[in-house]
């Protein structure tokens, strides 16, 4: 009897559960919180992968404009020096090319002074070879400063 007491007693504290009530408990056990141990790693990893790539970016924007300050100075100095040469050229070409001017002009008079001493010397001989050597004289404006005075007109 004491036992019979005692079985009641204990299947009175027993909650008997359902085959449905089973299948849930298992489903939670064996597929929920895997899925959330596992949203929670992930969650951690996200983060730390943030962390991480904002320190990249901070290194790669850093060296970036390090180059580019590095790029900005390698592009004027070589601007400088391009230019320098171009200027340099341009002089050369001009004083080149004004000396050649000269030279003409020089070989011309040498050529008018011989044509000269072969002639006759009167006054017509004189007039008639001067007749056809006239050329149009260009009279230059003075230099004067622009209206902001930083450099000639």
């Amino acid at each position: 009897m004491d036992q019979q007491k005692w079985l009641k007693k204990d299947s009175s504290l027993t909650v008997k559960f359902g085959i449905r009530s089973k299948l849930i408990t298992i489903f939670i056990l064996i597929k929920v919180i895997p899925l959330v141990i596992l949203a929670v790693f992930a969650a951690r990893q996200i983060a730390t992968l943030g962390d991480t790539a904002r320190e990249h970016t901070a290194g790669i924007v850093k060296e970036s404009k390090s180059l580019v300050g590095q790029v900005g100075f390698v592009a004027v100095d070589s601007s400088i020096v391009a230019l320098d040469q171009k200027s340099r050229e341009n002089i050369e070409r001009l004083s080149t090319d004004t000396a050649r001017a000269v030279a003409n002009f020089l070989y011309e008079r040498d050529t008018d002074i011989l044509l000269v001493a072969d002639l006759p010397q009167d006054f017509e001989g004189y007039k008639s070879f001067l007749k056809h050597r006239n050329k149009k004289i260009i009279y230059h404006l003075p230099w004067q400063l622009n209206a902001e005075k930083n450099s000639w007109e």
